[in-house]
């Protein structure tokens, strides 16, 4: 450093300089002692003494400089370093302490700078630091490259290995991070963050086994740290084990219950095991930890879903993309919960946002093109589907999605071609084929009304899945058009076995009894679907068959009461009022059949059978100029019906029939 300027130091008319450098350099020396004992504040105050006696001194500022550092400083520490850096430019060694200032304030580039600076002269200590400032700033695969220059000059330099190790794990290189941590594990076994972070290694490379071994170890270090049972639950959670998962996140609550990861992996592990209310209950006190938490209120809202409370879900799915409007997970998850509530436009607005904002994803392709299909825009949903295969080349199930609408659009020829690459995909795999293919191309046969090949496509379908209801439905429904009744019901009683509180089985159960004039079974499954609360689009034909069968049985009472359901549910279809009226007729209650027979004539004004039988209960009442000219009508209206051309007084007065209940033309 050369001679001080002492005039600067002291001034010009200083007759004891040497005295007070001397005293300069004792205080120094004294504050060097107390900075080795800790005693951090008389160390700051005993070198702020020599400073105000010399001032021109690099290595005071320095020191003092430390002192701040290890106080928190940092601020204050940046001027001292500054300072013994403007008085002594090559001591590099005030760039790397100037830059760990910089790197705890967060001024990343100027710490960068600064450790570069020191690295004038190599030094394995100060690449290392470089590295860890270049891995803040994203800056991977140059700080690998630091900590490798570190680990030649120095091989067994442990935070250089561990640090590179974790570096790889940043960017995927799994092999390597393994590499790296196993030997900072071989330098330091008794390391459980060096265990820890090579267990977590194990784990993102999907090596469960090994995963697991080395978390074990690390707990025998230290059986009480909560992060290593919340490691361990997070293995077992992906390896399927829900159970083991649901353990040792409970232990990880245990040790420390003010994490609110912890609280979420075990929500999650009540979820995948259907415990809806306990994962509610953990979802909710990992949101007390942590109220702004947005996959924890994106997982409550998962919680609903699965438990089929649509209305709730979509609440915390709204709620989480409030707190992050581009949250892509419930974005998704909100659109499924609009396709389950028929609101498929705002579905089809918010998969299209989630593939503007996260990119191109064969799922959200997958999933759009099946809303397209629900809202029978097969045209698009193909379109779809052939994005979700050019992303995903063994998207297999897109291809049976796709002949799905080509079968909805009657290109029947192309529906096949797609269902049989489907197949062809999973015989080249040698895998299980798809029953859902063998299901889309008997549709095809079924629809040409081949109904040899459609049952043989079917057949083979129920070979696979033969829990699957739909195929027995299916296959019951081509051998109904095949005249095959008897075996059709066996068809139906095998869903029934499947799932026999489904009401819509039930009732085509009914029908094909219905089919068979089988009315008595009929009757019973047309009951027993009513019983199970059937869908509003089918229930007035239920009550309408099941009338039907009453009458047919002659037994008109009961099945009054049926067709009035009927009415009540659609006042409009006159065929309700036309088989009430035939049954209110049969057992002589006139008055009440001709309010129906003419409410029948209201909508269909054209009705002959309506005015002929309207006309026989106004003769019993005998309001005769009215019945005859109620007959004249029905006659008129269709003059070649011999039923109708019977001579009014040749009319039995206890019984009319025209044609059976059923029968009635449109």
């Amino acid at each position: 450093m050369g001679m001080p300027n002492c005039t600067a130091i002291m001034g010009k008319d200083d007759s004891n300089l040497a005295a007070r450098i001397k005293a300069a350099e004792a205080k120094f020396k004294q504050g060097l002692e107390q900075l080795a004992r800790e005693d951090l504040p008389q160390a700051g105050q005993l070198l702020s003494e020599a400073i105000a006696i010399r001032d021109d001194r690099a290595v005071y500022w320095a020191r003092r400089g430390e002192v701040y550092r290890k106080l928190g400083h940092y601020e204050r520490a940046l001027c001292d370093f500054s300072k013994a850096l403007e008085l002594d430019r090559n001591a590099v060694h005030y760039f790397s302490e100037r830059a760990m200032c910089f790197e705890r304030l967060g001024r990343l580039e100027e710490a960068f700078a600064d450790f570069s600076a020191a690295l004038r002269y190599s030094n394995p200590y100060v690449q290392c630091a470089r590295a860890m400032v270049l891995t803040k700033l994203g800056r991977l695969p140059e700080a690998i490259a630091d900590y490798s220059k570190a680990i030649d000059d120095s091989p067994e330099y442990l935070e250089a290995i561990f640090n590179r190790g974790n570096c790889y794990r940043q960017i995927g290189q799994f092999k390597d991070a393994i590499e790296d941590l196993k030997r900072a594990t071989s330098l330091r076994p008794e390391l459980v963050d060096v265990r820890c972070n090579l267990g977590l290694a194990f784990f993102e490379n999907r090596d469960f086994d090994q995963a697991l071994g080395e978390f074990s170890r690390a707990l025998e270090l230290d059986p009480n740290n909560a992060s290593l049972h919340f490691n361990r639950a997070q293995v077992y959670f992906h390896s399927g084990d829900y159970e083991s998962a649901l353990k040792h996140c409970s232990v990880a609550i245990q040790l420390k219950n003010s994490e609110h990861a912890y609280f979420h992996a075990r929500g999650d592990a009540h979820l995948a095991l259907k415990h809806f209310t306990d994962a509610h209950s953990d979802y909710d006190a990992a949101l007390t930890l942590a109220p702004t938490n947005v996959e924890s209120v994106h997982c409550k809202g998962r919680a609903f879903e699965a438990a089929g409370e649509i209305a709730a879900a979509l609440t915390m799915f709204r709620k989480a993309l409030k707190l992050k409007p581009n949250h892509l997970s419930s974005l998704f998850h909100l659109a499924l919960m609009m396709q389950k509530c028929g609101q498929f436009g705002q579905a089809i607005t918010a998969l299209t946002k989630v593939l503007a904002l996260g990119g191109e994803d064969w799922v959200v392709y997958e999933r759009r093109g099946l809303l397209y299909q629900d809202m029978w825009s097969h045209d698009l949903a193909i379109q779809d589907f052939d994005k979700a295969i050019e992303l995903k080349a063994d998207c297999v199930q897109c291809e049976i999605y796709r002949g799905k609408s080509l079968l909805r659009l009657q290109r029947w020829n192309e529906a096949i071609t797609a269902f049989e690459r489907g197949l062809a995909f999973y015989d080249k795999q040698g895998l299980t084929p798809d029953s859902r293919a063998f299901s889309g191309i008997a549709e095809v046969h079924e629809r040409r009304k081949e109904w040899t090949e459609a049952l043989d496509y079917l057949g083979r379908a129920l070979d696979i899945s033969p829990e699957t209801v739909d195929f027995w439905v299916q296959r019951a429904e081509v051998k109904c058009a095949a005249t095959q009744f008897a075996s059709a019901v066996s068809d139906l009683h095998q869903a029934l076995a499947l799932s026999p509180s489904n009401p819509q089985l039930h009732y085509k159960c009914g029908l094909v009894h219905y089919a068979q004039q089988n009315f008595p079974d009929a009757i019973s499954c047309f009951q027993a679907a009513l019983q199970l609360q059937p869908f509003a689009t089918y229930e007035p034909d239920l009550h309408y068959r099941l009338g039907l069968s009453l009458a047919l049985l002659e037994c008109y009472s009961e099945a009054i009461g049926p067709f009035t359901r009927c009415i009540e549910l659609c006042p409009e279809e006159a065929v309700y009022y036309h088989e009430r009226a035939k049954a209110l007729q049969m057992v002589q209650r006139h008055e009440s059949a001709l309010q129906d027979f003419s409410r029948v004539l209201e909508l269909q004004p054209s009705n002959a059978h309506a005015y002929f039988r309207r006309g026989y209960s106004l003769r019993v009442l005998q309001l005769y100029d009215q019945a005859a000219a109620d007959f004249h009508k029905a006659r008129h209206l269709q003059p070649a019906d011999p039923r109708l051309a019977v001579f009014p007084a040749s009319l039995s007065l206890q019984r009319i029939v025209v044609c059976k209940p059923g029968q009635e033309p449109c």
